[in-house]
């Protein structure tokens, strides 16, 4: 398994070739993705409340 599997960009391609193909879409394709959304919501939190403190 590659790392490039795990990328939201390969998961919703997946998502749209299944979709596409009129089957599905995996299990995987569809529980990485929140993953992504908790990854990427956490960054943002942390850099919004940095941003804060050091502006004022």
């Amino acid at each position: 398994m590659r790392w490039t599997e795990f990328t939201p960009a390969n998961r919703f391609a997946s998502l749209g070739r299944s979709t596409a193909s009129g089957s599905a879409p995996g299990a995987k394709a569809v529980a990485v993705l929140p993953g992504w959304l908790a990854v990427c919501a956490t960054y943002a939190l942390i850099s919004y409340r940095r941003s804060a403190r050091t502006t004022t």
